[in-house]
């Protein structure tokens, strides 16, 4: 059994700068992605922001792109057989 736990990442992006998105235009750019760093967690939803569809000078296709203060809701759940939560 699991225990669902709702959540909120929070990111300030400075100014002058921006990070992909979680779905990219181009195959060869890296998506952003949210990941758990053990193993008592299992994340079951996240909801990403709408993106921004740019054009910049250094490429020519357009980017997919997160700026500014950028917030990711999410579900996750403790799995019931791990015995310990370091980062709870």
């Amino acid at each position: 059994m699991w225990n669902a736990h709702g959540f909120s990442l929070q990111r300030a992006i400075d100014e002058g700068w921006r990070i992909n998105a979680d779905q990219v235009l181009q195959k060869e750019l890296i998506p952003t992605s949210v990941s758990t760093a053990g193993r008592s967690w299992q994340l079951e939803q996240l909801i990403f922001p709408m993106a921004d569809e740019i054009r910049s000078d250094s490429q020519p296709q357009p980017l997919r792109v997160l700026y500014g203060q950028t917030t990711i809701p999410g579900l996750a759940s403790r799995l019931q057989d791990s015995t310990r939560c370091v980062y709870c």
